[in-house]
């Protein structure tokens, strides 16, 4: 993990420059699976219509992690894990523009 390029997408998105989606998926992916499952959340929630499959595959949805929200990343994570086959089953209908978020058996 990079931590010294962490730190200043940190110190960039802090001041509002860090506006390019493919750099913060990017950024994201430094974090290994916890940023890749970031990542996809995102991809659902940035559409309504995606966001809408989601909630008819799973019956809910996931909240955002935020600076604010100290426990969104453990909530991400307990969703990802209980729902694991509604979110498989979610990924395949997606895959080709999740492909760079793709899960190992490992992570």
């Amino acid at each position: 993990m990079d931590i010294e390029k962490l730190k200043s997408y940190d110190l960039e998105n802090k001041d509002g420059e860090l506006t390019n989606e493919k750099i913060k998926k990017a950024r994201f992916r430094l974090l290994g699976s916890l940023g890749q499952k970031h990542n996809i959340v995102v991809y659902i929630s940035k559409s309504s219509a995606r966001t809408d499959v989601f909630r008819k595959l799973a019956e809910r949805l996931i909240l955002m992690d935020t600076r604010t929200r100290w426990n969104g990343w453990y909530n991400i994570l307990l969703i990802l894990l209980t729902l694991k086959r509604k979110v498989e089953e979610y990924y395949e209908k997606y895959k080709n523009k999740l492909k760079e978020d793709l899960l190992s058996r490992e992570d």
